[in-house]
């Protein structure tokens, strides 16, 4: 990927971190658990109810190298998907954003909660995460210096990051029965260092198929 191609992505999500404020999800969409069911009593022969079979299955992209950023899914017996976005083996790690991309007709979005995995020391890390718009995620986050009591700021530093950081996840609502893809789109992803260097990294998705709608 070309740097100048990527630069007004970063600078457009450097823009939304400082209005946003902070890592709270952007959507503002209330958690989904699984739904709460009284037990009862059972008589002495009857039998506990079993927990139906999970809707769907989530096929992860194998990485090729070591610096990568990942996406992992898992279906609860609700039927609702979760995806958790990750990065792993970045060195002098300073920022990263991407846009996310799945299909509106097979997954409806019903939460995203972003998370900080580049605080450290005087850093804070504010996370973009939003739907924008459907069918398409933002996801940014970077490394601010707090000001010193002086008011200056020190010269940026990157983070290596030991294993692997989650870095958002996302609940969906399969709406159907059907097969589709969670993935980067190419072109508006990418990372950089403290230099503001292009970090060579892949950007992972997943295959999402599921044999019917949730509840």
């Amino acid at each position: 990927m070309k740097p100048l191609i990527l630069l007004p992505f970063v600078a457009t999500v450097a823009l939304l971190l400082g209005a946003c404020g902070g890592g709270d999800p952007a959507n503002g969409a209330a958690s989904v658990g699984p739904d709460a069911t009284g037990a009862g009593d059972l008589a002495p022969d009857s039998t506990a109810d079993v927990a139906p079979a999970p809707l769907g299955a989530f096929t992860a992209d194998a990485p090729t190298g070591t610096t990568f950023v990942a996406t992992a899914g898992t279906f609860a017996p609700t039927g609702l998907l979760t995806v958790d976005v990750t990065l792993t083996g970045f060195k002098d790690l300073y920022g990263v954003a991407g846009h996310l991309h799945y299909d509106p007709a097979h997954l409806e979005l019903v939460n995203i909660e972003g998370k900080s995995p580049l605080v450290e020391g005087s850093y804070d890390n504010p996370t973009v995460a939003r739907k924008s718009p459907a069918g398409r995620v933002l996801l940014g986050t970077a490394r601010l210096q707090k000001k010193t009591g002086k008011g200056q700021l020190q010269a940026p530093t990157g983070i290596d990051l030991a294993g692997t950081a989650l870095w958002a996840r996302l609940t969906f609502k399969p709406l159907a029965a059907g097969s589709s893809r969670v993935e980067f789109a190419p072109g508006d992803r990418g990372a950089f260092d403290s230099q503001k260097v292009l970090i060579k990294a892949e950007f992972l998705g997943g295959k999402v198929v599921t044999t019917g709608g949730a509840n």
